[in-house]
Order: structure tokens, then C-alpha cells, then sequence
């Protein structure tokens, strides 16, 4: 405990240098319309970039083309080797919202600028085929986001305040 104590204390020290700190991006992707077949392909009827942000202390955001985000999923990119889990929402006939938790196993595009994700069903029933006002919220760790291939802006701290990437 006293160990575990130390570490944060260490970690959270404030020695006067700038440091990037690990950044875990979420990932926000509607659409007015989506498909599912078998269990274990998804499109989202959308070409709009899709949406990322990170929580503190990073308080980042982007827009991100549909074809960047899908090429995290290329080989030896972030998702790649660890698909991340998403939550699926849609309105169900009578208003009601449902949900389904998948991992996201591959992301490609279509030539209708769509993602088609693969998926594997987490939990819940099976996914319908056709769904209406369509979320998938996407679950990510990329702690070194100045490596992914998408063109994500990273911040550079100092203390607790972000540092001007102009060098202000």
C-alpha cells in the first residue's frame, strides 16, 4: 500500500517538465440508419467523420475521416492488436432505446465512404438487421496517440496546464 502510495505521488509530481500524458480516446460514431448481417457485420449508413475525444487531463478532440479511423484497425496499428469494445445503441419501434456491447474485431470502408465494422456480440440478443438513430460509442486505450496513423492532435503538458505546441 505504502509502495502504491509512492508511485502516485511520484507520478503525479509536478517537476517543472513538460510530459505527454497518457491519453485514452473514446470514439463516437451515428448514423440515421445502420445494418447488421449474421452477428458480425455492422455498416453504419454514414460517411460523417467520426468523433474522438479524451477525458482528463488531456481534454482533446477531433474529427476523424471514416477512412483514417478505419486504418487503425490495418495491421500493427492500435486496434489491430487489440480490438476495442464498443457499446451499439438504436431506437427500437415505440421510442425505446436498446443497446448491444461488441468488440470492434476489423473496421474497413465501402465505396460508399461507410465504415463496415466486424464484430463479436458481448452481450444481449442477437443485433436486428436494420436499426434506426444509430450510436456506436467506441472504447479505445492509445496511450501514444504521436504514433497512430490517424492524424490525432496530442498535447503536450507542463504541470497541470497544456503547453502551446508553438512553443508558448
Amino acid at each position: 500500500m505504502v509502495c502504491a502510495a509512492a508511485f502516485l505521488l511520484a507520478a503525479c509530481s509536478d517537476d517543472g517538465e513538460a510530459k505527454t500524458p497518457a491519453c485514452e480516446w473514446l470514439f463516437v460514431q451515428t448514423a440515421d440508419e445502420a445494418a447488421s448481417a449474421n452477428n458480425a457485420t455492422l455498416t453504419l449508413a454514414s460517411s460523417t467523420d467520426v468523433f474522438g475525444f479524451t477525458d482528463r487531463p488531456c481534454r482533446n478532440h477531433e474529427l476523424v475521416s471514416t477512412q483514417d479511423f478505419a486504418s487503425i484497425w490495418d495491421s500493427g496499428e492500435t486496434f489491430f492488436e487489440d480490438p476495442p469494445n464498443a457499446v451499439l445503441t438504436w431506437n427500437a419501434l415505440g421510442g425505446q432505446m436498446l443497446e448491444r456491447e461488441v468488440i470492434l474485431t476489423d473496421a474497413s470502408v465501402n465505396d460508399q465512404n461507410f465504415i463496415e465494422y466486424s464484430y463479436t456480440l458481448e452481450t444481449g440478443d442477437d443485433v436486428p438487421d436494420t436499426m434506426f438513430d444509430v450510436a456506436l460509442f467506441i472504447d479505445s486505450e492509445a496511450p501514444d496517440c504521436a504514433n497512430m496513423v490517424v492524424p490525432i492532435r496530442c498535447v503536450t503538458w507542463k504541470g497541470n496546464r497544456p503547453v502551446d505546441p508553438g512553443g508558448g
